[in-house]
């Protein structure tokens, strides 16, 4: 089985013979509210407690939004708890072109919720899904 989600911003697909979600960030976060961002982080969520899987695969390279504090705030109270419940075997981020998303992302995953997740950075799509799939 395989369920799909897209929009302007992101897809994100699960597919139950992986046991794996997949979702990407698309360059349209860019030019996107913070509203439409916390859509997808909501959708994102409801997938992964749907679902459960064991893997997770997120590619942030062509996310564009630069978090304010407030919605790291949010991101951490909010999505962290959430995901960290579901307690995933491996999550693989794939990071973003844009530095200063991939210091806010690895800021986010640095902190106490975030720590529980088993997870690593990878500069390619193909690295973190070889390390996804070992």
């Amino acid at each position: 089985m395989e369920k799909t989600f897209e929009n302007e911003i992101c897809s994100i697909r699960y597919s139950d013979e992986e046991k794996c979600l997949y979702h990407d960030w698309k360059k349209k976060t860019e030019d996107a509210s913070w509203d439409e961002i916390k859509t997808a982080f909501l959708k994102y969520v409801e997938f992964v407690e749907e679902f459960r899987p064991q893997k997770i695969l997120v590619d942030e390279q062509q996310m564009h939004h630069i978090f304010l504090p407030e919605e790291g705030k949010w991101i951490d109270e909010n999505f962290m708890p959430r995901i960290v419940a579901v307690q995933t075997e491996r999550t693989a981020i794939v990071k973003s072109e844009d530095i200063y998303v991939e210091m806010a992302t690895d800021m986010m995953m640095q902190q106490d919720a975030a720590s529980k997740i088993q997870s690593r950075f990878f500069g390619s799509k193909k690295d973190a899904e070889d390390w996804l799939h070992s």
